[in-house]
C-alpha cells in the first residue's frame, strides 16, 4: 500500500532492484492451478484410470464422459435420460458438473494483500550457470550463488460434483458403480501433473420402471479437495532470486571486526557477533549506558521504600513493600470480608442486610426490611446458639437456652420497670424474691392464684376472699379445733341430687308404734337376695341385667310390662362390627395440568427474570431443559384431605341399614356415651427438586396437628354419626348398646394446615412462585374411643403431589416476541422449453432467506420445526422447500449453519441456544411445473405466482405466520430473458412433447411434430417437419400463425404470447398440420370449432384449405402436375381458380396451385363434411395415405383449439 506524507503526498515504493531479476530465458515458468485444471483432473481420472465400460451386444463398449452446463444438467434431472441430435436416448453414459466451490476451512491462508502475498513455498532450482561452485570460490571464501524460487501459497478449496450414469442393465451399473467406488479415496489426476484426493459418500439408486420402458440411474457426489493459484495476479505468484555469493564488511565500523573475523578450511569467512549487556560500542571495555531521562520512584499511601533514581549508569535493587499498618478513608468490598485462615468465618453484605458468620454459623443478622418493622436477628441459622448478656462486671444478666426454649436470669437479676411496662416469660428459674410490679403470671397481686403442677407451701394465714376448689380436702391428724357450717339445719349431707354418703353397718329407722314406719327416697337399691343370686340361671334373659345395684322401681317396671304384653324377653345386644380402617380422600385436587412450556437458554441468567431465576436455583429446571419436567402439576390451590371410617367384621345388629356403622358400646343410663374421634396429621413441604418427598426431618416447611372431635348424643355433628340401638321391644326392653362411624373428617375447615396445603408459617398466597413444591401429608392416623376408653388408632394413606401456580408462572416468565428482518427472495435457476419459437417456464429454483430474533428468549420450544417455511397458493404446478427447517429436537440445535450468535456471524450448531441467539436461514425453493400450463385464451395467465409462508415457534410450540412473500414464477428480465417480452408463461411439458400423432384425428395444439413449415416443398407434397428443438426467436415468419399451449393465435395479435405487438407482416398467416390414415376413404370431415369463410375471400375470419398428397405431383393414384388446395366451405364449386400465383392469399407458396372447391359436400354446424371426389384427383387409400390441413387468420380472430378430422 503506498505511504501518504503529512502534506497528503503519495511517497513511492522503494525498489530493490537487486531484486528484479529477469525471466525471460528461464525454464522455469510461473506455477498455476485453476478451476478447468481441477475440472480436467477429474475427467483424466475417469477416461484414463477407471475407464468405466460395459458389455453391450456381446462387445465392450466405452462408456462417454459428459460435462454438463448448469442449465443442462438440471434438465437432465428432471427429464431423467439424455438425448443426441436425433432425440434417441443415449445410453449408456454418465454426466457429470461442478456444483460448488468453497474454502477449505481447515487449512487456512491469510494473504493479507493478493498483490503482495506473504506466505511463500521456496525451492531451489537444479543446478544452472548461476549456482555453480568451484575450488576458486572456495579459496576466495565465494559461497555459491543459489538460484530460488518463491511460489504463493494457494488457496485449498473443496469441490463438489455431482455425476450421472445411465445404463440399459442393472449389471452394468454394478460393473460401473464398483469401479468407480474402488477409486474412492485416492488421488485423481493425470501422472506428473496436479493430483486431487476425491471422496464419495453414497450412491443413490435412481432406476425407473415404467410399462414397458426401464431407465435404469444412479446418482453420486463426488467432493475433491484442490487448490487454486491465479495464472495473473499483479505482480507474477512465483518469484525469482539469487543469493549472494559473499558478505563483505570492511573496517568502516565502530568496531574493529578483524579479531572476530574466522575463516574455515575452505577459506569461508565468518563473523562472530556478541551481544553486549552494556556500554556503548561493540568491543570489550565500552563505557556504561545512561539514560537521557532519568528514572525516579517514590513511596506513596502504605507503601515503604526508600525514594531511588536510575540512570542507567549502573543496577539499582528496590524493595518495594507495604506498611505493617495500613490506613485507608474508606473501604469497598462486593460482598464478604472473610477471615484469611477461616473461611467460613466473614461478614457477609446484602442489600439493605448485614450477616455476621462464624464457622459457617448464622450468629447475628441486621436486615432493613422493605417496611417496618425491620429486624435483628440472633441465631437466625436454627443453630443451638444461647445469647448472653453480660454486665459490667462480666456477670451473666440473662442468658436464652437454645435447647430448652428458655431464658435465664440468675438470683440476683432485677426485673422492674413502670406501671407500663409488661414482660412475658415461659419460664422463670430463681426464688423470685427481686420479682416486683407482676400482673400476670404464677402468682398476681389480684385474682386467684395462677394453676401451677408444684406445691405450695404457706407460713401464715391465708385469706381467701372467692372459692377454694380441691380435688381432696384433707384435715391434719393436728387439727385440734375445726367448725363446721352449714346453710340450715335439715341438710347436713348435702342438698343436691348427686351428693352420695357411704355408711358401713346399718341404718335403723324407728318410729312410734301407733305410726307406720317409711323411707323416702327417690329410689331403693336391690341388695342381695338370700338365695340364687343375681346373674345365676338368667343367660339370655332381660332379667340377666339386674344385679345388686339396681333399683327396685326398675324391676317393677320391667315386670309390669312382661305381665301386660306377654313379650320376649330377649336382651338387648350390640352391634359387632369394628372400626376397621379409614379412606384417606382427596379433595378438590383437580386434573394434572401441562409443564410449564419452552426450554432454558444458555445464558438465561442475562434476561433478569426474576421467575426464572428462582426456578433454576430450586433445580425445578436448568439450562436447555424444561421446567418441572417429568412432574405431574396440580394447580388447585383448595386441595385437602379428609377421612371416613370403615367397618369390619359382620354383624346382625345395627341401628340402620347402613354398612358403615361399627359397634361404640353400651350406652350410659339409656343415653348415649360420649363417641370421640382424635386425627393426628402432618404436613411437610419442599420446594427444591432434590426432596420429592419431604418429612419432619427434611423439609422446607413442616406442620403438624391434632384434631379433636366428640359428640354426646344421637344424630350427626361435626362429620360424627352416633346411633342407639333399639332392641326388638324398647317399650319392655329398653336399649343398650350404641353404633356409629365418621365421615369428612378433617380437610380445610376443621385442620387447615395439616390437611389442606401450607408452604409457610405465615405466607399463604398460592398465587406467589414460592408456593411451588411437593406437598407431603403423611403420619396420618385417626382413633376412636368412647366414654373414658382409650383411642384405638388406624393409619391413613400417605398423599404427596405437587403443586405450583402454573398461569401465574408463565406469565412471569413471558412469551416469546418473534419477529423477522430482511425476509426476501430471489430467482436463481430456470429450465426453459420453447414452442413455436417462444420460451415456456418449465421448473425453477428460488432461494427465500430471513433472519428471525426471539426464538430463545425467554424460553424456547423443542421441536423438530421451531422455523419452517411453508407454501401456498400454488395454483399450477408444485413446490418444494428444502433447507428451510431450523430443529431443536430433545432440547438442542439439530440443524447446523442456520443458528448465530447475537453479532449475526458466530454459528451456533449445535448444544443449547442463547437467549439472544438468531435464526438465519436461507432456503431453496424448487418449482414444478409438473404437466400443468398457466396458459388461456388471452394473453395474460391464469396463474402468476405463489406463496412462502416464514413460520416459527414460541416456547409454547405455537406456530405464527412471520412473513409471506410472494414470488412471481417468472417475471420480466428473469433468468436472462428480455423484458420486453414480460413474463414467461408455464409450460410443464418436455422439449419435443406433442399431445397428438401422425395417424391421429384431432390436433390440440400442444405441440408441433407434425407441423409443416410454410415453404414450397408442400405443393409436392414434401413438407419440411417443424423446429422441435429448443429455439427462441427465429422461427415463425412473417406469414406464420403461432402455437401456444392449446390455442392457435396470430403472434402479433391480441392473443399472442412473447411475440411483440404486430410481429409479423403478413395479412394472412398460416398453420400446416400433416395427417395419416389408413384404408380407402370415401368422405372425411373437417371441424376446427368455428364457422369458415371461404379461401378466396379478403374478409376477415378463419380458412381451412386441405391438400391431399394424390393432389400434388407426389400423388400415387393422380399425375397431377400442380398442387390442389381444396376449400370445404365452398360447398357448391368444383374448380373456383386455376393457376393462382403467389399472392400470400390464396397461394402462400412460390409455386402455382389450383383452388378448388366441396362440390356435394355440406356444413353442419362447424363441421364440414368433404366427399373424396377421385374425378377432382382426391384419393384417400393405401397408396396416398396422407394431407395437409392449412389454417388461415385474417385479421386476430378468436383462436382455434383444436382441428378435428374423421374419416368414413
Amino acid at each position: 500500500m503506498p505511504k501518504i506524507n503529512p502534506d497528503n503526498q503519495t511517497i513511492p515504493e522503494k525498489v530493490n532492484r537487486g531484486r528484479e531479476l529477469s525471466r525471460e530465458n528461464d525454464s522455469v515458468k510461473s506455477k498455476h492451478v485453476n478451476l478447468l485444471d481441477i475440472d480436467s483432473a477429474l475427467h483424466y481420472y475417469f477416461e484414463n484410470v477407471i475407464k468405466p465400460d460395459v458389455m453391450e451386444g456381446g462387445e465392450r463398449v466405452k462408456v462417454p464422459l459428459i460435462y454438463a452446463n448448469p442449465e443442462r444438467f438440471v434438465a437432465l434431472q428432471r427429464q431423467g435420460f439424455l438425448r443426441d441430435t436425433k432425440r434417441k436416448i443415449i445410453v449408456p453414459a454418465i454426466a457429470f458438473r461442478r456444483t460448488s466451490i468453497q474454502k477449505d476451512e481447515t487449512i487456512p491462508v491469510d494473504k493479507l494483500d493478493p498483490q503482495q502475498p506473504k506466505i511463500f513455498q521456496t525451492y531451489q532450482a537444479n543446478y544452472t550457470r548461476e549456482n555453480r561452485y568451484d575450488k576458486l570460490t572456495a579459496t576466495k571464501g565465494i559461497s555459491p550463488k543459489r538460484e530460488m524460487y518463491a511460489v504463493s501459497v494457494p488457496d485449498y478449496v473443496i469441490l463438489n460434483y455431482d455425476f450421472i450414469i445411465w445404463t440399459s442393465f442393472t449389471d452394468q451399473m454394478n460393473s460401473i458403480v464398483e469401479r468407480i467406488n474402488w477409486a474412492e479415496g485416492s488421488y485423481w489426476g493425470e501422472p506428473g501433473k496436479f493430483r486431487f484426493r476425491a471422496t464419495i459418500d453414497s450412491f443413490e439408486d435412481n432406476s425407473e420402471y415404467e410399462s414397458n420402458r426401464r431407465n435404469i440411474k444412479t446418482n453420486f457426489s463426488v467432493t475433491l479437495r484442490g487448490y487454486l493459484l491465479p495464472e495473473q495476479f499483479n505482480p507474477v505468484n512465483t518469484e525469482k532470486f539469487i543469493t549472494p555469493k559473499q558478505l563483505v564488511v570492511t573496517n568502516e565500523t565502530d568496531i574493529d571486526v578483524l579479531p572476530i573475523t574466522d575463516i574455515d578450511a575452505d577459506g569461508a569467512q565468518s563473523i562472530r557477533v556478541i551481544q553486549s549487556t552494556g556500554g556503548s560500542g561493540g568491543g570489550s571495555g565500552g563505557a556504561a549506558t545512561s539514560l537521557g531521562n532519568p528514572i525516579t520512584l517514590t513511596s506513596g499511601n502504605n507503601i515503604d521504600f526508600t525514594d531511588v533514581s536510575f540512570d542507567g549508569s549502573q543496577a539499582v535493587t528496590v524493595d518495594i513493600a507495604t506498611t505493617s499498618t495500613p490506613s485507608f478513608d474508606n473501604v469497598t468490598v462486593g460482598q464478604y470480608i472473610t477471615h484469611a485462615d477461616d473461611a467460613d468465618t466473614q461478614i457477609n453484605f446484602l442489600d439493605d442486610e448485614i450477616r455476621f458468620e462464624a464457622g459457617n454459623l448464622l450468629l447475628f443478622d441486621i436486615h432493613k426490611k422493605g417496611s417496618a418493622p425491620h429486624e435483628v436477628t440472633v441465631n437466625g441459622g436454627s443453630n443451638n446458639v444461647d445469647f448472653v448478656v453480660k454486665d459490667n462486671d462480666n456477670d451473666i444478666l440473662f442468658r436464652t437456652d437454645a435447647d430448652a426454649d428458655n431464658v435465664l436470669f440468675p438470683d440476683a437479676v432485677k426485673v422492674s420497670g413502670s406501671s407500663a411496662s409488661t414482660a412475658s416469660f415461659g419460664t422463670y428459674m430463681g426464688d423470685g424474691s427481686q420479682l416486683t410490679g407482676i400482673s400476670s403470671g404464677i402468682f398476681r397481686e389480684t385474682g386467684s392464684i395462677h394453676s401451677t403442677t408444684n406445691d405450695l407451701a404457706i407460713t401464715g394465714s391465708v385469706d381467701i376472699k372467692g372459692n377454694l376448689t380441691a380435688q381432696q380436702y384433707i384435715v391434719s391428724s393436728s387439727v385440734t379445733h375445726m367448725t363446721t357450717s352449714f346453710s340450715s339445719g335439715s341438710t347436713m349431707f348435702g342438698d343436691t341430687s348427686d351428693d352420695t354418703h357411704r355408711f358401713t353397718g346399718s341404718i335403723r329407722v324407728a318410729a312410734a308404734t301407733t305410726q307406720s314406719t317409711a323411707i323416702f327416697a327417690d329410689n331403693v337399691q336391690n341388695g342381695y337376695p338370700t338365695s340364687n343370686n343375681w346373674g345365676s340361671n338368667l343367660e339370655g334373659s332381660y332379667f340377666n341385667n339386674f344385679d345388686n345395684t339396681t333399683h327396685v322401681s326398675e324391676i317393677l317396671r320391667f315386670m309390669s310390662g312382661v305381665l301386660s304384653h306377654s313379650l320376649d324377653v330377649a336382651d338387648a345386644s350390640a352391634n359387632t362390627k369394628t372400626f376397621a380402617s379409614v379412606d384417606t380422600n382427596d379433595n378438590n385436587r383437580g386434573s394434572t395440568a401441562n409443564q410449564i412450556a419452552g426450554r432454558v437458554p444458555q445464558n438465561y441468567a442475562a434476561l433478569g427474570n426474576a421467575a426464572l431465576d428462582y426456578l433454576v436455583s430450586k433445580g425445578w429446571t436448568s439450562v436447555g431443559a424444561k421446567i418441572f419436567d417429568g412432574i405431574s402439576i396440580y394447580n388447585n390451590s383448595d386441595y385437602f384431605i379428609d377421612f371416613d371410617s370403615n367397618s369390619g367384621g359382620s354383624t346382625t345388629i345395627s341401628s340402620s341399614a347402613d354398612s358403615e356403622l361399627f359397634g361404640l358400646g353400651g350406652l350410659t343410663s339409656g343415653a348415649a356415651t360420649e363417641f370421640k374421634v382424635r386425627v393426628h396429621a402432618t404436613q411437610s413441604f419442599s420446594d427444591n427438586s432434590t426432596n420429592t418427598s419431604p418429612n419432619k426431618t427434611s423439609n422446607t416447611f413442616t406442620t403438624e396437628s391434632v384434631l379433636d372431635l366428640s359428640t354426646t348424643s344421637f344424630g350427626s355433628s361435626n362429620g360424627l354419626t352416633l346411633a342407639k340401638i333399639n332392641t326388638s321391644q324398647p317399650a319392655v326392653i329398653p336399649a343398650a348398646f350404641q353404633d356409629g362411624k365418621f365421615e369428612n373428617v378433617g380437610g380445610s375447615s376443621q385442620m387447615s394446615g395439616s390437611l389442606s396445603r401450607k408452604y409457610h408459617a405465615s405466607k399463604t398466597d398460592f398465587t406467589s412462585i414460592s408456593s411451588s413444591g411437593y406437598y407431603n401429608f403423611h403420619d396420618l392416623k385417626v382413633g376412636i374411643a368412647t366414654g373414658s376408653g382409650n383411642f384405638q388408632f388406624v393409619n391413613g394413606t400417605n398423599k404427596n403431589y405437587f403443586y405450583a401456580p402454573r398461569s401465574v408462572i408463565n406469565t412471569a416468565i413471558g412469551t416469546n416476541s418473534l419477529s423477522d428482518t430482511g425476509t426476501t427472495h430471489k430467482a436463481l435457476t430456470a429450465t426453459s422449453r420453447s414452442l413455436s419459437g417462444a420460451p415456456y417456464l418449465i421448473d425453477a429454483t428460488y432461494e427465500v432467506s430471513t433472519k428471525i430474533t426471539g426464538l430463545f428468549s425467554p424460553l424456547y420450544a423443542g421441536t423438530t420445526t421451531l422455523v419452517d417455511m411453508t407454501t401456498n397458493s400454488v395454483g399450477v404446478g408444485s413446490v418444494s422447500i428444502s433447507g428451510d427447517t431450523i430443529s431443536t429436537n430433545g432440547g438442542t440445535i439439530q440443524t447446523a449453519g442456520k443458528v448465530f450468535q447475537s453479532d449475526g456471524t458466530t454459528a451456533v450448531n449445535s448444544g443449547v441456544p442463547r437467549h439472544d441467539d438468531i435464526a438465519i436461514v436461507t432456503a431453496s425453493v424448487s418449482y414444478d411445473s409438473g404437466t400443468s400450463d398457466n396458459i388461456q385464451q388471452s394473453s395474460t395467465f391464469t396463474d402468476t405466482s405463489f406463496q412462502v409462508l416464514v413460520k416459527a415457534r414460541n416456547r409454547d410450540s405455537d406456530q405464527s405466520t412471520l412473513d409471506t412473500q410472494t414470488i412471481s414464477y417468472h417475471v420480466a428480465g428473469a433468468f436472462g430473458q428480455p423484458a420486453a417480452s414480460g413474463s414467461l408463461g408455464i409450460y410443464g411439458r418436455a422439449q419435443g412433447y406433442d399431445g397428438g400423432d401422425l395417424d391421429g384425428t384431432t390436433e390440440q395444439f400442444s405441440g408441433e411434430d407434425f407441423r409443416i413449415q410454410l415453404n414450397n416443398n408442400v405443393t409436392s407434397f414434401a413438407g419440411d417437419a417443424f423446429t422441435t428443438t429448443f429455439q427462441v426467436g427465429g422461427i415463425l415468419s412473417d406469414y406464420d400463425l403461432q402455437v401456444k399451449p392449446g390455442f392457435l393465435v396470430d403472434p402479433g395479435g391480441t392473443y399472442r404470447y412473447w411475440y411483440p405487438s404486430s410481429y409479423g407482416s403478413g395479412t394472412y398467416k398460416y398453420y400446416i398440420r400433416r395427417f395419416q390414415t389408413s384404408g380407402t376413404k370415401t368422405s372425411m370431415t373437417v371441424n376446427v370449432g368455428q364457422t369458415l369463410v371461404n379461401w378466396n375471400s379478403t374478409s376477415n375470419g378463419i380458412a381451412v384449405g386441405l391438400i391431399l398428397k394424390s393432389g400434388t405431383s407426389a400423388g400415387g393414384n393422380t399425375s397431377i402436375s400442380t398442387c390442389r388446395i381444396f376449400d370445404p366451405s365452398a360447398t357448391t364449386s368444383n374448380l373456383i381458380e386455376a393457376g393462382v400465383s403467389n399472392d400470400n392469399h390464396k397461394n402462400p407458396f412460390s409455386s402455382n396451385i389450383d383452388l378448388y372447391g366441396n362440390t356435394g359436400g355440406s356444413v353442419a354446424s362447424t363441421t364440414y363434411t368433404v366427399p373424396i371426389r377421385n374425378a377432382d384427383g382426391m384419393y384417400i387409400d393405401s397408396t396416398d395415405n396422407e394431407l395437409y390441413v392449412i389454417i388461415r387468420y385474417k385479421g386476430d380472430p378468436t383462436p382455434v383449439t383444436s382441428l378435428t378430422l374423421s374419416f368414413s
